[in-house]
């Protein structure tokens, strides 16, 4: 339950700090048109919104299933967004633990702005989730990064918790309406993609060996059984 109410507070931070608005500022005393002058905006601030967006379709680049999961449309996420799955592939990790760090850098490249109060704490709630997540990619090479629900690191690879082979089939089963075409073109995207995102993950599971990493025999047997099912399903 903690992780999934992790990854929710990182997206929902995310997507409600993009409809943040600067506070008003203090009235002025009437004036005559004639006196009347352009106001200064402050762009630092009102564009706090969207910035906070363009780093929600970053995080969602690195892990579009998420979007899927709650429901989050292309229009926000990002275009293509569910069309795609992440990479599972030792390359893919090391992209995914490149992309945390630059999307924590504009997180950081934020602070320096002036925000209101709200928008400060929003701020400081995404970062701190983000930087959790981040912290143990900097000491191992192993595990992976945003691996469990999209928001934690994860020691292993895969488990029978975590991995593909848990969220994949959840998502194409439960969580992708398929309304027109479009949708049912992103569907089967994914579907097509998924064998080639196991065997990737394969990868993975054999490089984090190499380095004497693995689920534990209960996890790993679990989680073939779970591929297994999927496998036999209709």
């Amino acid at each position: 339950m903690m992780r999934i109410i992790g990854v929710a507070v990182l997206c929902g931070l995310l997507l409600s700090a993009c409809s943040e608005k600067p506070a008003s500022p203090p009235a002025e005393p009437a004036v005559t048109p004639a006196e009347e002058a352009p106001q200064a905006v402050d762009s630092e601030t009102s564009d706090f919104g969207e910035q906070m967006l363009a780093i929600s379709q970053h995080y969602f680049e690195l892990r579009p299933e998420i979007a899927s999961y709650y429901g989050i449309p292309d229009e926000m996420a990002g275009a293509g967004t569910s069309s795609r799955l992440t990479d599972y592939s030792v390359a893919g990790e090391q992209r995914k633990r490149a992309g945390l760090k630059s999307l924590l850098d504009e997180l950081a490249a934020l602070r320096e702005t002036e925000l209101t109060d709200r928008q400060r704490i929003s701020l400081k709630l995404v970062e701190t989730v983000a930087t959790n997540a981040f912290i143990p990619a900097e000491i191992v090479e192993w595990g992976s990064v945003l691996g469990d629900y999209g928001a934690w690191f994860s020691p292993y690879a895969v488990s029978h918790l975590t991995g593909p082979q848990v969220e994949v089939p959840m998502i194409l089963e439960d969580k992708m309406t398929v309304r027109n075409s479009t949708d049912a073109e992103a569907y089967l995207s994914r579907l097509e993609a998924y064998a080639g995102v196991l065997d990737g993950l394969a990868g993975k599971v054999a490089h984090d060996l190499d380095r004497g990493v693995s689920a534990p025999d209960v996890s790993r047997d679990r989680a073939r059984q779970a591929l297994e099912g999927t496998r036999g399903g209709p």
